[in-house]
C-alpha cells in the first residue's frame, strides 16, 4: 500500500510540475488554493481509466519511484506537447491540459482515500496496544489525520463519489505503477 501511495504522489507531482509550465496553469493552481476545487466528471474518470495505462506505457523513461526519471519525463513531456495534445484528444479529452486536470483530480482523491484507509487501519491497531502506548499513538495519529483531511478539501464531493464508484478499476490502473522501483546506482 505504501508503495502505491508513494507512486501516486510522485505521479501527482509530475503532473503538477509538467502542468506548471505556463501562466494559465499557475493561475489555476492559485485558484484551487483560493477555494476552487479540482473536479472530474463520471465521463472523465472513465476516460482516465482507459487512457492512463497507455500514458504510463508511452512514457517508458518514467519510473515514478525514481526522482531522476521524473525530472527527465517532465522535460520530455514539455518538449512533446503536440504528441500529448494529440494523445489526449484521441482518448476523448478536450486537451492535454484537460487530461492533466483530470489526472490530478483522480490522483488526489485516490491518494486521499488510500491515506484515509491506512490511517483508519492504524487507528484500529492502536486498540491492541498497551494503554500507555495507546495514548501516545493516538496523539501522534491526530495531526496525521488532520493532514490527510486536507486532501479532501482540494476536490469536489462529486469527484470523490465518482472516484469511489470506480475504486476497483482505479486500483488496477495504479497498481502496475506501484511495482516500479528506483534504479540502483
Amino acid at each position: 500500500m505504501k508503495k502505491i501511495l508513494v507512486s501516486i504522489l510522485v505521479i501527482f507531482g509530475i503532473i503538477a510540475a509538467v502542468s506548471a509550465g505556463d501562466q494559465d496553469k499557475k493561475e489555476e493552481a492559485v485558484n484551487t488554493l483560493k477555494g476552487i476545487k479540482l473536479s472530474a466528471t463520471e465521463d472523465e474518470v472513465v476516460k482516465f481509466i482507459a487512457a492512463f495505462p497507455e500514458f504510463i506505457k508511452e512514457n517508458k523513461e518514467l519510473n515514478p519511484a525514481d526522482p531522476e526519471t521524473v525530472t527527465s519525463a517532465m522535460s520530455i513531456a514539455a518538449e512533446n506537447q503536440e504528441k500529448w495534445e494529440k494523445f489526449a484528444k484521441e482518448k476523448g479529452f478536450s486537451s492535454y491540459d484537460n487530461f492533466l486536470k483530470v489526472t490530478t483530480a483522480v490522483s488526489t482523491v485516490y491518494a486521499y482515500q488510500l491515506l484515509q484507509k491506512n490511517s483508519d487501519d492504524l487507528e484500529k491497531k492502536i486498540g491492541s496496544l498497551p494503554a500507555v502506548a495507546q495514548g501516545m499513538a493516538k496523539k501522534q495519529l491526530k495531526p496525521l489525520k488532520e493532514q490527510i483531511s486536507k486532501y479532501k478539501e482540494l476536490v469536489t464531493p462529486e469527484t470523490i463519489a465518482v472516484v469511489d464508484a470506480h475504486s476497483d478499476e482505479l486500483k488496477a490502473v495504479f497498481a502496475p505503477v506501484a511495482k516500479l522501483r528506483p534504479r540502483k546506482k
